[in-house]
């Protein structure tokens, strides 16, 4: 083998290494926001980023070679002081002119209001995680209105409420944001699902976003297109979503059985998510 072959060979294998690593040092729910980050973000925010084990992974990944910037935001002291530490820890270079420590900033603040105008030349991914929908959908709010005018092309969002009337609002409030959903993944971790979705701009609609409202009644979308196609082709998918489905078709309908009164049907949403399951759960058997 020629020496240059050699070497790119040697080179490819020690990324593919170091690629691997980062994520087992993630975990599988961190690292299913990973994989949906766009291969070409530039700069990334991570709101909520708790010990920034996402952001260092990030940083230091081979995955993304155009980002330039990781800004990693949480409005808790503790969980800030252990990403430090952790940056301090994990300080070596993803390109050696380039070291981790200019590529991650660790700030303190809540949600958006930490960026700066600095920022806004640079980021267009937004990233949270582990966070409940209705912080994410706070979030996704203020959008609009951020101070310092960042625009956003990429969210990855993965709340840490599985019930799907949950996920669903933020679904429904990613749209009205004016953004399409284009992946979505489920996993289930440690006794518990993890929905996490991946969305850009939608060109035709960005300038008609607005205040995000908490649609759990007459929704537009019940569950997710994006999860079903994926569940249809990938065998994996199926059997997990097929679980939750199930999991989640029984427990509204302990619901039901439950109440004393019955609700007009227009707004009981858990007699509407659970007919919506049922034939989610009938459209997947077929397949």
């Amino acid at each position: 083998m020629p020496l240059k072959t050699a070497i790119a060979a040697f080179a490819f294998q020690k990324q593919a290494s170091q690629s691997s690593t980062i994520l087992q040092k993630l975990g599988p729910r961190l690292s299913a926001v990973y994989r949906l980050v766009p291969s070409h973000a530039k700069g990334i925010v991570d709101v909520g980023c708790d010990h920034a084990l996402l952001g260092l992974a990030l940083a230091a990944g081979r995955d993304h070679p155009n980002l330039r910037k990781v800004i990693g935001i949480d409005k808790a002291l503790d969980p800030l002081d252990v990403a430090r530490q952790n940056l301090r820890e994990h300080a070596y270079s993803r390109i050696e002119k380039y070291p981790l420590t200019a590529s991650l900033e660790l700030r303190h603040g809540d949600g958006l209001e930490a960026l700066i105008p600095e920022d806004v030349n640079i980021v267009d991914t937004l990233c949270m995680a582990g966070l409940g929908s209705g912080t994410i959908i706070e979030v996704l709010s203020s959008l609009k209105y951020v101070r310092e005018g960042a625009k956003f092309k990429y969210l990855v969002l993965q709340p840490f409420d599985s019930r799907p009337h949950y996920v669903n609002e933020v679904r429904d409030c990613v749209k009205s944001q004016g953004f399409s959903i284009q992946q979505e993944r489920i996993d289930y971790v440690n006794s518990r699902w993890f929905v996490t979705m991946a969305a850009s701009v939608n060109a035709n609609k960005a300038d008609k976003a607005g205040q995000c409202e908490k649609v759990r009644y007459n929704s537009t979308c019940m569950l997710g297109d994006a999860l079903m196609r994926l569940a249809r082709e990938d065998r994996r998918t199926h059997q997990i979503y097929a679980d939750y489905l199930c999991h989640h078709r029984d427990w509204y309908a302990s619901i039901c059985k439950a109440r004393n009164t019955r609700m007009p049907p227009e707004h009981d949403y858990v007699s509407q998510f659970l007919r919506a399951i049922e034939q989610e759960i009938s459209e997947l058997r077929v397949h």
